[in-house]
């Protein structure tokens, strides 16, 4: 502020310029900036697995424990959270339509319908650098706030039908946010994702740290610790009973 103070003060007085302003760019060319800023798609599939741990908190709730995420190209993944005196919650994504999940208060389920769609959709290892083939329009809405930032907002549309907002910072090209409905057994339930703390593992940049909001309550994810192409990497054996489903499917 002090240096245009200065040189309004200094320099000829003119007609005022018409403010410029700042050009939209196409909502597929956000996603394409935010592909370049994590590290490029070389760098992204260069690596074939992911191993994170972390914390998971609930804060309203006064629960906070243990989260483990593993994730695989193509498409596998695997999620738990232990909740300290009731056990763990789990869900993965096994390939070839194969979605589960466990909690200790509704037992093991397999994923069908929109459900299924959903989780391996997410599940996809470079789905950063395959925006083109994962959604079907991309229209930028405008720029707003976001994660405290200033950002682009860009209203994308799957593959489904299903639509998702994405809000990438002006300044770095990142990602910061995300809101859509993610489909459950109890119908749709709305995520408002904000992403902080990017760091580079591998070449690649990744948040450590999710926070997703529902009115006043929080659900937040920290990051502690990254593996990258872990040579040990293995998917957890299905649980028994979620192994019984699938078999009894399959009969």
């Amino acid at each position: 502020m002090i240096l245009f103070v200065l040189l309004a003060a200094c320099a000829p007085k003119q007609p005022p310029a018409p403010v410029e302003t700042a050009a939209v760019p196409e909502g597929k060319e956000l996603f394409a900036r935010h592909l370049d800023a994590i590290g490029g798609e070389a760098a992204l599939r260069s690596h074939t697995n992911m191993v994170q741990h972390g914390t998971l908190s609930l804060p309203a709730q006064g629960i906070t424990g243990s989260m483990e995420i593993l994730v695989s190209a193509p498409d596998l993944y695997y999620f738990a959270f232990e909740i300290p005196h009731l056990g763990s919650v789990e869900e993965g994504y096994y390939g070839d339509g194969l979605g589960w999940q466990k909690d200790p208060m509704t037992g093991p389920a397999l994923k069908r319908g929109p459900e299924l769609e959903d989780i391996a959709f997410r599940s996809r290892f470079y789905s950063d650098a395959e925006y083109a083939e994962l959604y079907t329009s991309f229209e930028t809405v405008g720029q707003t706030t976001w994660a405290g930032e200033p950002c682009w907002q860009v209203q994308a549309i799957r593959t489904s039908g299903r639509s998702e907002t994405h809000y990438f910072s002006e300044a770095t090209g990142l990602r910061v946010g995300l809101v859509a409905l993610v489909p459950t057994a109890m119908g749709d339930i709305g995520a408002n994702l904000e992403l902080f703390d990017y760091r580079d593992d591998g070449g690649v940049k990744t948040p450590r740290r999710l926070v997703d909001t529902k009115g006043p309550n929080q659900t937040i994810l920290e990051t502690t610790s990254v593996v990258v192409d872990d040579p040990a990497f293995a998917l957890p054996p299905l649980p028994d009973d979620v192994k019984a489903l699938v078999d009894a499917q399959t009969q």
